[in-house]
């Protein structure tokens, strides 16, 4: 058995374990080589993402740099369905990695990268993020716009943040004030 077999077994086994959080944290600290090889290899097959998707995708998170390369390539594919691609798209925004803005926008035509139905239309939350990290200001008026809703409003305020949109900052500070839901848990003071 050569070691990419090895490894695949390895990684199998740990994501087959009873706790494999720790079992993968453990193969994670022995560090084999080739293992962001390994998860890609398992990802991109229907079986393996299917029944360990939730896993693979934070253990590439985990693996730095070598992860990083196999979730920028597993964001290109186009092939992956829209859980896969919101797994993926949340990995590579959790690593401050930027994808390309013609990506982004595949992504915002598909209907599964959409909040739920009270949102319909808004970008999910994830992909929002990316649109912050990607660097093109051809997102700034869709993110501005969706400074509107409520549950959009604080994403797209830090999006615009990261894109350096410093024509949104009056409109986002006027907005501070629509802030709710918040106790108000100080005493009064004894000077007033």
């Amino acid at each position: 058995m050569g070691d990419h077999d090895t490894i695949r077994v390895r990684l199998r086994a740990a994501l087959c374990a009873d706790d494999p959080w720790t079992a993968l944290y453990a193969l994670h600290t022995d560090r084999p080589g080739r293992l962001a090889e390994v998860v890609e290899e398992l990802y991109r097959s229907e079986a393996d993402r299917a029944a360990l998707r939730p896993h693979l995708s934070w253990y590439l998170r985990s693996l730095g740099e070598p992860g990083d390369a196999v979730l920028l390539r597993l964001c290109a594919e186009p092939a992956f369905a829209a859980d896969d691609r919101r797994d993926l798209l949340r990995a590579t925004v959790e690593r401050g990695l930027r994808l390309p803005a013609e990506l982004l926008r595949r992504y915002g035509g598909d209907p599964g990268a959409r909040w739920g139905n009270a949102h319909a239309g808004f970008p999910a939350p994830e992909l929002v993020d990316a649109m912050g990290l990607c660097g093109d200001p051809s997102f700034v008026p869709r993110l501005g716009a969706l400074l509107e809703d409520d549950a959009a409003r604080g994403r797209a305020a830090l999006a615009l943040s990261r894109l350096g949109a410093r024509e949104w900052t009056a409109p986002i500070a006027g907005r501070l004030s629509e802030v709710t839901g918040l106790d108000h848990t100080a005493s009064p003071s004894p000077w007033s």
